[in-house]
């Protein structure tokens, strides 16, 4: 077998038997008196980065204010049909109906609670929420009231209020914390990195250097869904669940957006590993159609759980998008992208001199 083939086939075994370790994603998060939390319904798509964005700075608008109480802001918990948004002047309980003795406060003190359930993550909105919510805490406590949606027993003030504020204009103190700039938070265990990004006006900007040498910037994105470090100067962003750019730093070199093709049921988030200088490994699992001679009487499903395993190729901006089908075709010598994986043209399960 071609020796290349050999490390790339051993570098995946070990990404298979590892890969289905459960990913941690940093769910909570506190700054200052601010307390964000990203609730299991968006799961596998939480939006670390952006959280923590409107978490810093819902932070500086409230020391603006000169607010120092505790603000509870959470997104993405699933609570069936509901509003886009509950605000709130509690400690944070969620209370199913006709449950008994299942009260969880989620503050030690009440507090602004503000929680986004659905749709894109309205930077702006919630912060003008944030700042009503402050300028307005009397009369919060005196109209919020018990709702019911579904099983669960929700406080808030009425949607009507909420959409109103979503609606203003922002105020001039809100529209100062807006334009400042948030640094990137790494939630990788590699922290010295060429590429790096930061948030300001609305807007992610990821650029290589730093601000002390000099930025250049590359990329200027409405949203990052996750920022994988792979190396001192190798990064994937994803500016969706399903496509992504390559950043290298050493050379400041941007790919075009990659798109990953039938993600249909992501199971997990995609586990990313460099393979060496010129390959990266993306591999995931999802749902793909049960072939016909799978479906019997007694099976239901159409569908079942597919391990797949992309590979980048950086030096040529190419995305494979299954890499057991170039490796398929590899053995039966066909051509295709197999061939440049192996030297000299040999297939995978040739021997090499």
């Amino acid at each position: 077998m071609g020796t290349r083939v050999v490390i790339l086939l051993l570098a995946l075994t070990l990404l298979v038997g590892s890969s289905h370790a459960t990913i941690a994603v940093d769910l909570e998060n506190e700054l200052g008196n601010v307390k964000t939390r990203i609730g299991l319904g968006l799961q596998p798509d939480p939006r670390p980065q952006k959280v923590y964005a409107i978490g810093e700075l819902a932070r500086r608008l409230a020391a603006r204010l000169d607010y120092s109480e505790p603000i509870f802001l959470e997104f993405g918990r699933d609570f069936g049909s509901v509003p886009d948004y509950f605000l709130s002047f509690t400690d944070g309980a969620i209370v199913e109906v006709g449950a008994r003795n299942q009260r969880k406060p989620l503050l030690g003190s009440p507090g602004i609670v503000i929680r986004h359930i659905r749709g894109p993550l309205d930077v702006a909105g919630v912060l003008k929420l944030v700042e009503h919510a402050i300028r307005n805490l009397e009369s919060i406590k005196s109209e919020q009231r018990v709702q019911v949606y579904g099983k669960y027993r929700i406080v808030s003030i009425s949607n009507t209020q909420i959409e109103d504020v979503l609606h203003r204009p922002m105020s001039h103190t809100v529209e100062k914390v807006w334009r400042t700039r948030v640094e990137g938070r790494r939630l990788e265990a590699r922290e010295s990195c060429g590429v790096s990004y930061y948030f300001q006006n609305g807007r992610f900007v990821v650029y290589s250097g730093n601000r002390f040498l000099g930025e250049k910037p590359l990329l200027n994105l409405q949203d990052i869904a996750d920022f994988k470090v792979l190396s001192d100067s190798q990064v994937l962003v994803f500016d969706t669940r399903t496509s992504f750019y390559y950043v290298g730093a050493t050379d400041s070199k941007c790919s075009r957006r990659h798109v990953i093709e039938e993600t249909r049921g992501l199971l997990d988030p995609y586990e990313v590993v460099s393979l060496g200088r010129d390959k990266i490994a993306i591999c995931f699992s999802c749902f793909v159609p049960l072939p016909p001679w799978e479906r019997t009487g007694k099976i239901v499903t159409t569908v079942k759980v597919k391990y797949r395993v992309l590979l980048y190729r950086t030096e040529h901006d190419e995305l494979i998008q299954d890499l057991d089908e170039v490796l398929d075709r590899g053995r039966k010598g066909q051509s295709g992208p197999m061939a440049e994986l192996c030297p000299s043209g040999q297939s995978g399960y040739e021997e090499s001199s």
